[in-house]
């Protein structure tokens, strides 16, 4: 049987419990968290997100699973 992946952010209010969330995820063997907790890549003024070689860069290779904890997410509607 092949070993699931997938991606995922998590999306919170700001004080909603996304840091202990992200630290509990970063500690499980599966899951590899963006090395920088809140990358805000979608969030990015100007012309839109950074480059994604530099989010890829995030996230450990050898995990099953990653991801990234960004509560700014919550205020999408302020960012074009």
């Amino acid at each position: 049987m092949a070993q699931e992946t997938g991606h995922f952010i998590i999306i919170g209010a700001q004080k909603s419990g996304t840091t202990s969330l992200y630290a509990m995820l970063q500690a499980h063997d599966m899951v590899g968290m963006s090395w920088e907790k809140e990358t805000n890549y979608f969030c990015r003024d100007g012309d839109g997100p950074g480059a994604l070689d530099t989010y890829l860069e995030q996230f450990p290779r050898d995990r099953a699973w990653r991801g990234e904890a960004s509560p700014l997410y919550t205020m999408a509607y302020e960012f074009p």
